[in-house]
């Protein structure tokens, strides 16, 4: 048995004060469904209080009225946060096919004719973009037999513009054929379990 040393009256005031805080939490759930301003009610004396009302910078928020809270202010800034790290995932997980730029995810494939890692495109016109020799490491790559991989997937971290000079070059493209050489990075690792 649980013995209570609190008067009648502090029992009744503390029966009061979780009374006065499940009302409010139920409000502000109720607001927060509905994406009306919630009434933030003072726990201690159960009666509604004016909450500051701060954008996401800290400062005065436009059109703000006194009864807006600071709830309403914290969960517009985590569905922002969400959104930025939901577009940060998607951007992640995107595997860029045409028009590459720095920072873009793509498909590095070794080519037999070439001998040498290209960038998937899907359009054949495009100029080819080849990985830099002195890059492979960066992305576990090599145009050893033994241990050629296939493929693999990394971000361009630079590109430079190039056009071939010589009939015989290590990209084995014609004589004044403009193409890219990129330098690459591994793709960031993503959390899948979210």
């Amino acid at each position: 048995a649980v013995v209570s040393t609190q008067s009648t009256g502090e029992a009744e005031a503390a029966k009061a004060q979780a009374e006065a805080a499940r009302t409010a939490a139920e409000a502000a759930a109720v607001a927060v469904a509905s994406k009306t301003t919630p009434e933030v009610i003072d726990v201690e004396d159960n009666r509604p209080s004016a909450a500051s009302s701060t954008d996401i910078e800290g400062g005065p928020e436009e059109g703000s009225s006194s009864g807006e809270g600071s709830l309403e202010v914290r969960l517009r800034r985590v569905q922002l946060e969400n959104q930025e790290l939901r577009t940060i995932k998607a951007r992640c997980m995107e595997v860029a096919v045409t028009q590459f730029q720095k920072g873009d995810t793509v498909l590095f494939y070794y080519d037999e004719v070439k001998c040498n890692y290209l960038v998937a495109s899907v359009v054949p016109n495009e100029y080819q973009y080849f990985l830099h020799p002195d890059n492979l490491s960066a992305l576990g790559l090599s145009l050893e037999g033994a241990n050629r991989k296939p493929w693999a997937i990394g971000t361009i971290k630079e590109k430079e513009f190039c056009q071939a000079r010589k009939v015989n070059n290590r990209f084995r493209v014609p004589e004044g054929k403009k193409f890219y050489r990129v330098y690459a990075q591994q793709r960031a690792p993503t959390d899948d379990a979210s």
